[in-house]
């Protein structure tokens, strides 16, 4: 009998301890899960943030460029607060000028040129009285080409060394909220006079750091 409590008193140990151990561990995981939920949770929050403060600046530097004097390279500047985080601001201007290094038909979707190197990596350029988006570059092809924009007509543009001409200014924001970075992007002309033509559609992809579409 003696044995036999000790046994069960071995046994009710070892229970004891199994017990202990499954809820210490499922303590770890409960906690673990709810600390990475909040993490995410912060985390979205901040991207959100971010984002809105991305596109803060992106209104701030076109009141600055279209009712003051500077150029489109003078709003780069440094970090400007905003609400939880901050902005930075950038102004690229860009003119592209080259000339058709091909005929297009009037549904071309790839501008040949003979040098894309003046061009802004996507925007908008006008060829005689056509406007014309495109959304990326290759080699000296402006690629992804939406003919007939702003209320142009597209129309076949046959003659080798035509003008593909384009003045605009490309401005991007750069929020960022805590760990959360984002940019806010939005291309303009130059100029009133400018044959960019209007606003051209920006980035839509997503990337590391969050890019959003930013169109006027």
């Amino acid at each position: 009998k003696m044995m036999n409590r000790k046994n069960q008193k071995g046994v009710t140990i070892i229970a004891a301890i199994f017990i202990i151990v499954v809820l210490a561990f499922m303590g770890v995981v409960f906690l673990t899960l709810f600390t990475t939920s909040s993490t995410s949770s912060l985390n979205d929050l901040q991207s959100s943030q971010a984002l809105y403060v991305a596109e803060g600046g992106i209104e701030r530097a076109l009141f600055q460029f279209k009712t003051g004097p500077p150029a489109c390279a003078a709003l780069t500047s440094g970090a400007v607060t905003l609400g939880p985080g901050s902005f930075t601001p950038t102004g690229t201007r860009y003119q592209g000028a080259s000339t058709l290094s091909a005929a297009i038909t009037n549904i071309a979707v790839t501008i040949p040129v003979f040098s894309a190197a003046t061009y802004a990596p996507h925007g908008r350029i006008r060829i005689a009285s056509e406007e014309i988006n495109y959304t990326g570059i290759s080699g000296n092809n402006l690629t992804g080409a939406q003919r007939g924009v702003a209320g142009t007509a597209a129309v076949a543009h046959l003659i080798i060394g035509t003008n593909v001409v384009q003045d605009q200014c490309q401005i991007q924001s750069t929020g960022t909220v805590g760990s959360a970075v984002r940019t806010a992007e939005v291309n303009t002309p130059n100029s009133s006079s400018s044959s960019a033509g209007g606003a051209t559609s920006a980035d839509t992809a997503s990337t590391a750091v969050g890019v959003a579409a930013t169109n006027i």
